[in-house]
């Protein structure tokens, strides 16, 4: 494990005590401080990262900030059904059947993908994957 490791991801999983004092034996968090052992920072040490392809996870800052916690890429394919279906099943299908058409507020449109939603559901992407 690289050196440093284990304090930037504990400063990492800090969060802010906004005022509160600290009970004995427990975290600010509620959590009681044996909940993140040495045992588990091993295993985060060991642990992988998949990402997609979006941007903020491909810029050159975000790569070297992984790279220096010791966590290890997994590469995304950049077109992938099997990993997001609903990318490809969904919205594509949403898109069609909202094309063109114009509504009064948000409700009406909230109501109008809720319907959509509801149909193709059990239907078609219970096909999908079990296509898979």
């Amino acid at each position: 494990m690289k050196p440093g490791f284990v304090n930037t991801i504990r400063n990492l999983n800090r969060s802010p005590c906004n005022g509160r004092k600290k009970e004995k034996g427990r975290r600010r968090n509620s959590r009681h401080e044996s909940s993140r052992t040495e045992a588990t920072w091993e295993v985060i040490a060991r642990s992988a990262v998949l990402q997609d392809n979006a941007s903020v996870h491909t810029a050159r800052v975000s790569r070297q900030a992984l790279k220096n916690t010791g966590f290890s890429e997994i590469d995304h394919p950049p077109y992938s059904p099997d990993l997001a279906p609903s990318d490809y099943f969904f919205f594509s299908d949403l898109k069609k059947e909202l094309r063109g058409r114009r509504f009064v507020d948000d409700n009406q449109m909230k109501m109008a993908v809720e319907s959509h939603f509801e149909g193709i559901f059990f239907g078609r992407f219970e096909g999908v994957i079990r296509q898979m």
